[in-house]
């Protein structure tokens, strides 16, 4: 089957894309003019519970024109991050652009210099020919513009993106205080934004290597305890690897699942092309440009269904060539943009078997968004919904003490379909997904959507 392009398979949903973008209830299309650096009380209704103690912090685009030029997709506007500070049932809200290096190269070129995931740059005005062509032999000389995560090690926080680069912040201020490029220590030239945690403060991640004569996707360790005078990433490990079945287009993958003793990695059909991909600093490409679907998979007639877990109804079939063909279990409504970001109760039972999970979901007819809480054992779910909001990732915080899964509290920040510079904290009932109270705050600038972030317990 012949290779095709990605910008061809989004090329017959473009106009499906241009609707939602121009659209008022599609919040990653907004951008941030003024930042607020100094934080701003809001304004209580119903009640905070006084034992949430600590900081909602988010991260996601925050500007998508830079000069004359735009950013083309929404994992590639700069940086933004969002502060929603909790203590004594009042709330704070401040906000702050991550000074990463590609930040800074823009706003001193006053247009696009730095390719992303999805928007191809100009040539940078500040480097001459022959420093963009020996960019060609420097596989890191990618975007640093960590708007896609924010990652607990130990007693640090770190943005993420899906490059080696990423930044230390302060969770009070918002500031850089450090920035790492952990292909330094490990051998990944691609991560994902997506690590995983133990109790310990073990951190794992995973991440692609592509300096060998076949890609490995390799999983990675930085310890939660260090030897005196050396960094956690000083001491990162490969810990495992995993050869690639394509030379020269491994493949792209978001995200990885880890349980108490195994770690779960989908070797899927979109690639990335290496060649493309290493000399895209000079071309000036995006990652997308870089990247192609390669899905030869047909069903064969399965037979023996080798999903074992109670209660699923999904199914999983071995052909006779060694693939597995899969069939998964629908737990929401089909469609594109009906259910994403979804979220467990990770402290408690990541890795483990859960009820529940978390998510943001849209009504089809008018992409209204709603928050929806999922039964997983009992196929049951529940919906908080207002209309002319748009409520972000769901995040569980759980109450001092808790014995059941889902005791505590969800927190979302919530924008207004009317008014782009109101935003609320909204705080939801983990158990009955009632709502508590909320805190509300109108702003000198356009609050944007953000993508992912956590809760960072005040000490």
């Amino acid at each position: 089957m012949e290779d095709n392009k990605v910008s061809g398979v989004t090329n017959e949903k473009q106009e499906l894309n241009e609707i939602i973008c121009d659209s008022s209830k599609f919040s990653f299309a907004r951008s941030c003019k003024e930042e607020t650096i100094t934080p701003v009380q809001g304004t209580i209704k119903g009640k905070i519970p006084i034992w949430i103690k600590g900081s909602l912090l988010r991260n996601g685009s925050g500007l998508l024109e830079i000069g004359p030029d735009k950013f083309r997709h929404v994992f590639d506007g700069m940086a933004l991050l969002h502060r929603y500070h909790i203590s004594n049932g009042e709330v704070t809200y401040q906000n702050k652009f991550l000074r990463s290096k590609t930040y800074n190269r823009n706003m001193k070129a006053n247009r696009i210099v730095v390719s992303e995931f999805g928007t191809k740059a100009h040539p940078d005005p500040c480097k001459t020919l022959l420093q963009r062509l020996m960019s060609m032999f420097v596989l890191n000389d990618h975007t640093d513009n960590d708007l896609v995560n924010i990652v607990p090690y130990g007693d640090e926080i770190y943005v993420h993106t899906e490059t080696p680069f990423i930044h230390r912040i302060d969770p009070n201020t918002l500031k850089i205080l450090d920035r790492v490029n952990f292909c330094e220590q490990v051998a990944v030239n691609i991560a994902t934004a997506h690590p995983h945690l133990e109790h310990d403060g073990t951190v794992y991640n995973m991440g692609s290597s592509l300096a060998s004569s076949r890609p490995l996707y390799n999983i990675i360790k930085f310890p939660s305890t260090t030897k005196s005078g050396k960094s956690k990433f000083d001491e990162g490990t490969v810990i495992c690897s995993i050869p690639a079945l394509s030379k020269r287009n491994p493949s792209y993958f978001h995200s990885f699942a880890m349980t108490e003793n195994y770690f779960v990695f989908v070797e899927q059909p979109l690639t990335v092309s290496v060649m493309k991909l290493g000399i895209s600093s000079f071309t000036g490409s995006s990652f997308m440009d870089c990247m192609n679907w390669n899905s030869n998979c047909q069903e064969e007639n399965p037979k023996t269904n080798i999903v074992q877990l109670e209660g699923s109804q999904a199914e999983a079939y071995v052909q006779k060539n060694g693939d597995v063909f899969l069939k998964y279990e629908e737990l929401t409504e089909k469609g594109p943009v009906l259910c994403e970001l979804p979220r467990i109760n990770y402290d408690g039972f990541n890795g483990k078997k859960y009820k529940y999970f978390y998510a943001t979901g849209r009504l089809p007819e008018d992409l209204q968004t709603y928050l929806i809480k999922v039964d997983v054992w009992n196929k049951t779910k529940t919906i908080w919904l207002e209309e002319k909001t748009i409520p972000s990732e769901p995040v569980f915080v759980g109450r001092p003490g808790a014995t059941e899964e889902d005791d505590g509290v969800i927190l979302s920040a919530v924008l207004s379909d009317e008014n782009q510079n109101k935003v609320f904290l909204l705080v939801l009932d983990a158990s009955t997904f009632q709502e508590l109270g909320r805190a509300e705050f109108l702003l000198d600038s356009v609050v944007p959507g953000d993508i992912h972030g956590l809760f960072w317990p005040a000490t």
